[in-house]
C-alpha cells in the first residue's frame, strides 16, 4: 500500500484543477472559434426546428453546467484546526 504525503496529495488535487480547467478554456475557445458560422447558419434562420433547438442546448448547457463544477473546483476550502479532536 502507497502511503502519500500531504504535498503529494495537494499536488495530485493541483495537476486535476488545472487539467480540469484546461478543458474548459478549450471548450470556450472552440465556442469564440465557431461563433461567427453559428450566427450564419443558426441565428439567421429558422430556429424553432428540433436540430437547431438540440445545436442550442448541446451548445450553450455545456458550458453552463461546468460553471458550478469549476465553482466548487476553485473555493477556497474552508480552514479546520488540528486540535485532535475526531467528529464522531
Amino acid at each position: 500500500m502507497t502511503h502519500w504525503n500531504p504535498q503529494e496529495v495537494q499536488i495530485q488535487i493541483n495537476w486535476e484543477r488545472y487539467v480540469g480547467l484546461i478543458q474548459f478554456v478549450i471548450l470556450i475557445y472552440d465556442w469564440i472559434l465557431t461563433w461567427d458560422q453559428e450566427v450564419e447558419l443558426f441565428w439567421k434562420h429558422d430556429c424553432k426546428n428540433l436540430p437547431a433547438i438540440l445545436f442550442f442546448v448541446n451548445r450553450y448547457l455545456n458550458p453552463l453546467g461546468n460553471i458550478p463544477i469549476f465553482i466548487l473546483y476553485f473555493w477556497p476550502e474552508p480552514v479546520i484546526p488540528d486540535n485532535g479532536e475526531q467528529c464522531l
